[in-house]
């Protein structure tokens, strides 16, 4: 379990949005509170934290994506930008507008959800600063380009806090579809600013830009709020999240091909506490990482379990970790989970959100003995620095960016 660090990186938020994306993670989005008023963070304003370098950067919408060389089997990288300077956030920048970003330019947020497929990532509904929305964007990662989807179909309600997910499902015609689907929550009514909940399923396919309600069976959780998902393969596990003034701590599942929920799951061994704001992140190949939340005495939580999904058991992991609450957290290349941001501590105390800027690694398998060799060379690198230039290019320039130091390589690796 580590900590990174960065002269270059994101402000403090909670609510923000990730995805992992090729061998790093986008981050978008979000809001802080300062002692004067809160700011939501700028939607001109897209980041990517590249886990294996373990550094941040700010993209810019006119430099193209291209490989790194420190993953040289399969993996891709955005291209680092080794001189971007993090941008002051002022109020006047709230609405997320910006020259250079191209497209249909919308307002920042929190509480929205967020899923890459392909060389896209879609964003859709959250928290304004004075209403929940329903509109759907989608940003190709390519060009950085906005645009406002003009889907099809039934929309979903407005509504925030939300979790969502990704499913390639074969069709009658045999045609292979992508899909993002959210489990609909905290909905704003049509009539009133009341907010309420909700455990109503929609589904977005990607192919032919057009809402649906999938028609399911068997016993649907009760309507719930800030909760969390994972998939693995073809089922989907939801657990915890807030009804009401109860934080649950149940489990379900919902087997995507059947469009069957199984109703709480009963497990074996010590269950986690109620939680809300928490992470729930799928650790392939039959494993998901629950770490940190909101507990029902309002108390943050720093605890990690494993759910194991073929004995359908919780195993508490031993280790100190910071409380988190409302933060973000993705699995990466590497098979780690990769935390950011979120608050340590009550959420609804009079000094108010004391949100974080910090990255958490959470580790549950050795790291390659590539990554390692890397790490040895560069702890020592006082005695073997003369000697990089007669590495493989790939290896040297690579531990050129992990020192920090480009001079005298191309990032392209020439």
């Amino acid at each position: 379990m580590s900590n990174a660090e960065s002269s270059t990186k994101p402000l403090q938020r909670t609510g923000h949005v990730a995805t992992a994306y090729k061998n790093g993670v986008l981050v978008w989005g979000g809001y802080r509170e300062t002692e004067r008023t809160t700011i939501y963070l700028p939607g001109n304003e897209l980041w990517f934290y590249d886990t294996f370098l373990e550094k941040w950067n700010v993209l810019d919408p006119f430099m193209a994506f291209t490989p790194l060389p420190h993953l040289p089997m399969k993996s891709q990288a955005l291209r680092c930008l080794e001189n971007a300077k993090q941008e002051n956030v002022s109020e006047e920048s709230v609405d997320g507008r910006h020259e250079a970003w191209r497209g249909t330019s919308h307002r920042a947020r929190q509480g929205a959800v967020a899923q890459v497929l392909g060389d896209a990532m879609y964003l859709f509904g959250g928290f304004l600063t004075d209403r929940n929305t329903n509109q759907l964007y989608r940003l190709d990662l390519t060009t950085l380009t906005w645009e406002l989807v003009d889907a099809q179909g039934d929309l979903p309600i407005p509504c925030d806090k939300m979790a969502g997910w990704t499913y390639r499902d074969w069709v009658g015609t045999m045609r292979l579809e992508k899909r993002l689907l959210c489990n609909r929550n905290n909905i704003q009514t049509l009539v009133t600013v009341l907010r309420g909940w909700s455990n109503q399923l929609v589904a977005f396919n990607t192919q032919t830009n057009s809402w649906s309600w999938p028609m399911y069976k068997g016993t649907a959780p009760v309507a719930r709020a800030a909760h969390a998902a994972a998939r693995i393969d073809g089922q989907v596990f939801i657990f915890g999240g807030r009804h009401q003034q109860i934080r649950l701590n149940d489990i379900h599942r919902l087997d995507l091909t059947t469009m069957h929920w199984t109703g709480v799951l009963r497990t074996i061994g010590e269950k986690p506490r109620g939680r809300s704001w928490h992470s729930f992140t799928a650790l392939p190949p039959f494993r998901i990482v629950l770490y940190g939340g909101f507990s029902q005495t309002e108390e943050p939580l720093s605890d990690c379990w494993l759910f194991v999904v073929p004995a359908l058991t919780w195993v508490r992991v031993e280790v100190q970790l910071p409380p988190r609450l409302w933060h973000s957290a993705c699995l990466s290349c590497e098979l780690e989970v990769i935390v950011f941001g979120g608050c340590a501590r009550n959420i609804f105390q009079q000094d108010g959100i004391q949100a974080e800027d910090t990255v958490i690694t959470l580790s549950f398998s050795p790291r390659s003995l590539y990554r390692i060799c890397l790490e040895r060379a560069l702890r020592l690198r006082h005695v073997l620095q003369s000697q990089w230039p007669m590495l493989p290019p790939s290896v040297r320039d690579t531990l050129y960016l992990m020192h920090g130091n480009t001079q005298g390589s191309r990032l392209d690796g020439s």
